[in-house]
C-alpha cells in the first residue's frame, strides 16, 4: 500500500508538470483582459464583467473565472455571486500597483513562452530560436 501511495504522489507531480501550461495561459489571459484592473475597485457580477470585457458568451467567461478562482487569482462571494481580486492579485496583478508583475507576465506570454515551445528544436539544432520566433 505504501508503494501505491508513493507512486500516486510521484504521478501527481508528473501531472502537475503536464498541466502547468494551463495555469500559465489562464494567468496570461487574465492579464491580457485586464481582469484584475476591473476587479480592483469593486466586486462585479458575471454579467458586469462580460460587459466590461466586451464578451458575449457568459458560459465561457464563467468557466474562465472558475479557473481563476481555482488558481486563487480571484474570489467569488458566495451570497451575491460577485467576483473580486485576492490580496495577492491586487498587489501584483493590477497594472497601477507599484509592484505589478504585468510587464513580466506579458513578456513571458509574448516571447519566453514561444521560445520554450521550441526547446526541442534548440537542442537538436544547437541554435537559439529567437529568429524563428521573430519570423512568426
Amino acid at each position: 500500500s505504501s508503494v501505491t501511495n508513493k507512486e500516486d504522489a510521484d504521478s501527481n507531480h508528473i501531472f502537475s508538470l503536464i498541466y502547468g501550461y494551463r495555469c500559465s495561459q489562464t494567468l496570461f489571459t487574465a492579464v491580457s483582459f485586464k481582469l484584475f484592473d476591473h476587479l480592483t475597485t469593486q466586486e462585479l457580477s458575471l454579467e458586469e464583467l462580460a460587459n466590461k470585457l466586451n464578451l458575449s458568451h457568459l458560459s465561457s467567461l464563467e468557466r474562465f473565472l472558475n479557473a481563476c478562482i481555482s488558481l486563487k487569482l480571484i474570489q467569488q462571494d458566495k451570497i451575491n455571486k460577485k467576483y473580486s481580486n485576492t490580496q495577492l492579485s491586487d498587489k501584483y496583478l493590477v497594472s497601477t500597483s507599484p509592484v505589478t508583475l504585468n510587464g513580466y507576465i506579458d513578456h513571458n506570454n509574448q516571447s519566453s513562452y514561444l521560445l520554450w515551445c521550441k526547446l526541442r528544436n534548440a537542442i537538436q539544432e544547437n541554435t537559439p530560436q529567437w529568429q524563428q520566433i521573430l519570423k512568426q
